[in-house]
C-alpha cells in the first residue's frame, strides 16, 4: 500500500530548529500541553503542527482536537517530535505520562499516526502553577499537568491549582487562586499525603468524600459558618474567584474533605457501619448513629449529626449502602463502595486510568446499580412504586421486566429480595 509522504520539520512552517531549543517538558505535563508550548515558539498553534506532521488518513479530523484534551503519538511520530523539540526521547518518556501509554493506529500500514481524546476520557488534569512553570522554562506559557487530588496545591507559592474544567479561559493569568489567607487549606495537604501513605483506598475515599461535601456545599445551611469565613478570605485574596466557583469550593472545603476521607477509609469505621445496623442494610444515615456522630465530631460540626439523621438520600447514603453490600470491602463480586454514582460525580472524580484512554461510559455493574436502586433516591422511588402496585393489585408478584414510569420496578424488587437483610 502506498503511504502518502508526511511532511516533516524541514517544511516551510518550521524553517529552523534552533528556535525550539529550550522548550522542555514539565513533570507530569500532558502531551498536548507540551505540543502547544512547542508550537508557540514557532508562532503557530498545536493544530498547525499536527496537521503539518501527519497525513490526513493517519489522524482524526482536526475538529476532534480540543484544547483541554490529549494527543497520543505512535513510535514514528514520537521520533519526529523528539527531533523537532531537540529533547532526548528518554527525557520525554519520563516527563510526559501519556507519551508512550497508547499506540494509535492510522489508516495506513506505516507512517506517523496520532489520535485525540477529550478531557472526559483521560485522567484528571489541572493548570500548572504559573510561577513554577516560569522558573523552570523561563517563559509564562500556560501548561497543563496530570494532577491527583493531593497535587492541586502548590505549597511553595501557596496557590490552589484549578482543574482543567474549572477554568473558563485556559490562557487566563487569573486561573490560580491564592491561599495566603487560608492557612488551614495549606496545612491540610500534610494530612492528605499522610493519609495516602497509611490507607490503601485513601485516594478512592477522597473522591467519595468530595462528592459528599459537594452536596453539603449546595445545601448552603445557615449553621455552616466555617466555609463562609474561608470563602470571604479567598475572595479578598482573589477578586475574581467567583468566576471559578468549583475551584473555590474545592479550595474552601479541602480540609474537611481530607478529614472525611480519613473516616471513610478507616477499616474500623467501615465495620462500625455494619455493627450499627446489625449487618442489615442501612436505608438512611440515621441507621448508623455511631458513624454519623463520629463524622460530626471529626468535622467539628455537632449540628451535622442531626442534619444527617434527618436526610434520606445523597452520596453518603449511597456509600453506607455500598459499604454494607461489600461487607466493608470483604465481600467480592459486589459494586465497589468507592464507586461514585453518575448523579453525584464531579469532573475531578471522573478521571480514568492514565495508562489508557477510556472507551466506555460505565461498566455492567454500574448500569445494574443505576437501574435498580443502589442510591437512596432509587430506593425511595422504588418503594413508592411498589406500594402503589400493591395497593392496585393486592400483591407484589411483579414480572421481572415490568417498568413503571421508566423505572425498572421488577428488576428493583428482585434486587431487594436478593440483597435484603440477612
Amino acid at each position: 500500500m502506498t503511504v502518502p509522504p508526511a511532511r516533516g520539520p524541514s517544511s516551510l512552517l518550521f524553517p529552523s530548529l534552533p528556535c525550539a531549543a529550550g522548550v522542555r517538558p514539565l513533570p507530569r505535563e500532558t502531551t498536548l500541553s507540551f505540543v502547544e508550548r512547542l508550537a508557540s515558539r514557532f508562532g503557530v498553534s498545536a493544530a498547525d503542527v499536527i496537521a503539518e506532521f501527519f497525513a490526513s488518513g493517519n489522524r482524526k479530523p482536526m475538529s476532534s482536537l480540543t484544547a483541554d484534551g490529549e494527543v497520543y503519538f505512535n513510535a514514528e511520530a514520537r521520533a519526529r517530535f523528539a527531533t523537532l523539540s531537540r529533547v532526548p526521547p528518554e527525557h520525554l518518556r519520563r516527563a510526559l505520562p501519556s507519551w508512550t501509554r497508547f499506540e494509535p493506529a492510522g489508516r495506513y500500514d506505516t507512517g506517523p499516526a496520532v489520535t485525540f481524546y477529550s478531557v472526559g476520557s483521560i485522567s484528571p488534569t489541572g493548570t500548572a502553577c504559573t510561577r513554577c512553570s516560569a522558573a523552570r522554562t523561563g517563559r509564562s506559557d500556560p501548561a497543563r499537568l496530570y494532577m491527583a487530588a493531593h497535587q492541586r496545591l502548590c505549597v511553595r507559592h501557596q496557590m490552589w491549582l484549578p482543574g482543567t474544567q474549572d477554568v473558563p479561559d485556559q490562557n487566563s493569568g487569573r486561573s490560580q487562586l491564592s491561599l495566603a489567607q487560608l492557612p488551614e487549606t495549606v496545612q491540610a495537604l500534610g494530612r492528605h499525603t499522610a493519609l495516602l501513605r497509611r490507607r490503601e483506598h485513601a485516594a478512592d475515599a477522597y473522591t467519595v468524600a468530595q462528592a459528599i461535601i459537594a452536596t453539603w456545599w449546595d445545601a448552603a445551611r445557615p449553621e455552616e459558618t466555617a466555609w463562609a469565613r474561608r470563602l470571604d478570605s479567598l475572595a479578598r485574596a482573589n477578586p475574581a474567584a467567583e468566576h471559578w466557583s468549583r475551584a473555590a469550593r474545592d479550595a474552601v472545603t479541602y480540609p474537611d474533605t481530607v478529614t472525611l476521607a480519613g473516616l471513610l477509609a478507616s477499616p474500623f469505621w467501615q465495620h462500625q457501619v455494619l455493627a450499627d445496623t446489625g449487618r442489615h442494610r442501612p436505608h438512611v444515615p440515621a441507621d448508623t448513629p455511631s458513624f454519623i456522630r463520629e463524622l460530626a465530631l471529626r468535622l467539628g460540626r455537632p449540628w451535622l449529626a442531626g442534619v444527617l439523621a434527618d436526610s434520606d438520600s445523597g452520596p453518603l447514603t449511597a456509600w453506607l449502602q455500598a459499604c454494607w453490600r461489600s461487607r466493608a470491602g470483604e465481600r467480592e463480586r459486589t459494586v465497589s463502595m468507592w464507586r461514585v454514582a453518575p448523579a453525584y460525580r464531579t469532573p475531578a472524580s471522573s478521571g480514568c486510568n492514565p495508562d489508557r484512554p477510556s472507551r466506555t461510559a460505565g461498566t455492567a455493574d454500574e448500569a445494574e446499580a443505576d437501574a435498580g436502586g443502589d442510591t437512596a433516591q432509587g430506593f425511595a422511588r422504588g418503594l413508592a412504586l411498589a406500594r402503589t402496585f400493591a395497593a392496585e393489585h393486592g400483591h407484589l408478584c411483579i414480572p421481572y421486566r415490568h417498568e413503571k414510569d421508566g423505572f425498572q420496578l421488577g428488576l428493583w424488587l428482585s434486587n431487594q429480595r436478593a440483597t435484603g437483610p440477612q
